[in-house]
């Protein structure tokens, strides 16, 4: 008996240490994205058809994770610290498959709420402790390459996600909250695989260590214009994710399939570029790809404002795809190169991208309860534009200022 177990555990091992840092990475968030963007969308035909919540009500239920999101990213960073990033990850993905699946009991959109905010504030235990991992001791075109196969990894995810939830609500409007937590928890047991079959690598505890560590004075000034950038890319993502299939839905009177299907066409493009990224260097400290990725996003809303069709929608839609994919390359390369705390500047990453989150959602969601029109599309028109504006003006300054050191 000892000697089949001791047996099956050299099989596991090996498996594990095939996939390596960077393939387990990908396959916890893939898993991870898969699970959140089922959810994210379910949820809002969910809280819509059984608790009968308005337009705002689902933009304040965003909100309410992105808040939780945020404040476990800023707020839990000693413990990226003091523990290794895969326990953090097993604990995030098991409390977030029991906080899913507890939504499909609760009796009252208030606690749907309390569920949502407890399932963001786990999930910033997950991301910023997985990228850091991920980014540990890579620079340039390693990193670039380790970047864009992780980001390809959740985009996968993202891409499927809403084609899942869409036929799943279809069939029955609680489904892809049961799928959510099955997957959570697959999540869960994979990594709890690693961590049983495993030792600590050095990469692993590098990222642990350098945690809290102060940066070494290398990193480019472009992070800032960067996250500048990428705030308002999920200002409006936050619209599209949950805006756009009420609008979908009750206005242009697409069936939930087709707008699971044209959320998956955004991913695709995602997905696409996230791999073209990867594979080139143009974009690396320089601000002008930065600037053409935002008047992009401005010229998809724009678009968006003037057509009903699903197939023009989603060719929009997948521009801004390209566009959002670049906001968030630059924003983790930037952010990383050169730093010697991977961990924090991601959270610094994801709580920015939270943010954006919050304010979309929240914001666009009073604008369509109040106007259900396509004035919630020239607001993110607006921002991405002022944001490309900003994103100028800093771009400048840090050119001024690299040069002056």
């Amino acid at each position: 008996m000892f000697k089949y177990i001791s047996q099956r555990r050299e099989i596991i091992r090996a498996y594990y240490a095939g996939l390596g840092k960077t393939g387990l990475t990908s396959v916890a968030s893939f898993l991870v994205a898969v699970a959140f963007g089922q959810v994210a969308l379910g949820l809002v035909f969910y809280v819509r058809e059984v608790f009968g919540a308005t337009a705002g009500q689902i933009g304040a239920l965003a909100a309410t994770w992105a808040i939780c999101y945020a404040v476990g990213c800023l707020f839990i960073r000693p413990a990226f610290s003091r523990f290794l990033p895969r326990y953090l990850i097993i604990g995030a993905t098991f409390c977030a498959f029991v906080f899913t699946l507890t939504m499909r009991f609760a009796p009252s959109l208030a606690w749907i709420f309390i569920l949502q905010g407890l399932n963001g504030f786990c999930l910033s235990l997950f991301w910023p402790p997985l990228m850091g991992w991920l980014s540990s001791d890579l620079e340039v075109k390693a990193l670039s390459k380790a970047v864009s196969r992780f980001n390809l990894s959740w985009c996968l995810g993202n891409i499927i996600s809403p084609f899942i939830a869409g036929w799943l609500s279809q069939i029955a409007v609680h489904l892809p909250l049961y799928a959510g937590s099955g997957i959570y928890i697959v999540a869960a047991v994979f990594v709890a695989g690693a961590a049983f079959a495993l030792p600590s690598t050095p990469a692993e505890g590098n990222t642990r260590n350098n945690a809290g560590r102060a940066d070494a004075g290398r990193s480019t000034l472009l992070r800032y214009p960067a996250w500048v950038g990428l705030f308002a890319a999920y200002f409006a993502i936050g619209v599209v994710l949950n805006i756009f299939p009420l609008m979908g839905r009750y206005v242009l009177g697409f069936s939930k399939r087709t707008v699971g299907t044209v959320l998956l066409v955004r991913g695709l493009f995602n997905a696409a570029t996230f791999m073209f990224l990867g594979r080139t260097a143009f974009w690396h400290f320089r601000s002008l790809p930065m600037l053409l990725g935002q008047l992009l996003g401005v010229a998809a809303f724009v678009g968006l404002i003037f057509t009903t069709s699903p197939y023009a929608i989603a060719a929009l839609l997948g521009l801004f795809g390209f566009s959002i994919a670049l906001s968030y390359s630059e924003s983790i390369f930037h952010g990383a190169s050169g730093s010697g705390s991977r961990a924090a500047r991601m959270a610094i990453h994801e709580s920015i991208l939270a943010a954006g989150m919050v304010a979309g959602p929240a914001i666009g969601g009073r604008i369509y309860q109040a106007y259900p029109d396509t004035r919630v599309y020239w607001l993110c028109a607006a921002i991405l534009l002022t944001s490309a504006v900003v994103q100028a003006a800093l771009c400048l300054w840090a050119r001024k200022r690299e040069r002056a050191d």
